[in-house]
């Protein structure tokens, strides 16, 4: 299991499986090695796991878009569905639907 690490607009971190033990809750002695670090468009808002190897994130400014986890690339294109700034978002874990809302209309999508 890798830990997944969100700075304030500096992106996702992916840190090295053997940091983290399951038995309890890790007491990191020395500074861990990062497996990969990206930068991001826009300051992230919720990074959600879609996949084993894929990640979703929301930025604050409202768009959507895939992290490949293995390489921290960008897996296609950024969406923008509301072209406002996103304030909840759901995956719906038995489908393949994303639920999106913000706070400046009353609009779900």
């Amino acid at each position: 299991m890798g830990l997944t690490s969100q700075g304030c607009g500096r992106g996702p971190r992916i840190l090295p499986d053997e940091l983290i033990e399951p038995d309890h809750s890790p007491a990191l002695d020395v500074k861990p090695e990062l497996a990969w670090q990206t930068k991001l468009p826009s300051p992230p808002a919720a990074l959600l796991p879609l996949g084993a190897n894929v990640l979703l994130v929301a930025t604050h400014r409202g768009e959507l878009y895939r992290l490949d986890l293995e390489t921290g690339e960008r897996d296609g294109r950024i969406r923008k569905p509301l072209r406002k700034p996103i304030t909840a978002q759901l995956v719906h874990r038995e489908g393949p639907h994303l639920f999106v809302a913000s706070s400046q209309d009353k609009e779900l999508r």
